[in-house]
């Protein structure tokens, strides 16, 4: 089995190491389309078909999460210069919706509680 370029999935797991060490020397952060091209895959469809296939759906998936989980770190760290919007967009775009509940603390500060949580398999 391979993708439409022929890749074969038994290389998705070194292209994925060889990826996220690449954007960690460079400062990048992750994004979907630098996955799905580092996979040597030229389409999101592509790579959904991919993800809907057995034998590389979990590591496919494992991926998508190891990326969400670097933007999503960037909305804790409480640094000044963290675009939130941006961060917000790319995670939505990853498939993760946010709630926002605005609450009353006892000591009559407002407080936001922002959860994240996976809404499909979308990339």
């Amino acid at each position: 089995m391979g993708n439409e370029t022929g890749m074969h999935p038994d290389f998705f797991p070194g292209l994925i190491e060889t990826y996220f060490a690449n954007c960690e020397v460079t400062g990048e952060m992750p994004d979907p389309a630098g996955l799905i091209l580092a996979l040597g895959m030229s389409s999101r469809t592509e790579f959904e078909d991919a993800r809907k296939d057995a034998t590389t759906a979990r590591v496919l998936d494992q991926a998508c999460l190891r990326m969400a989980s670097q933007w999503y770190q960037l909305l804790t760290k409480n640094k000044k210069d963290v675009n939130t919007l941006g961060v917000t967009y790319a995670l939505r775009t990853m498939g993760f919706h946010d709630n926002f509940k605005a609450q009353e603390s006892t000591a009559n500060k407002d407080t936001l509680n922002l959860n994240f949580g996976e809404k499909d398999r979308h990339l």
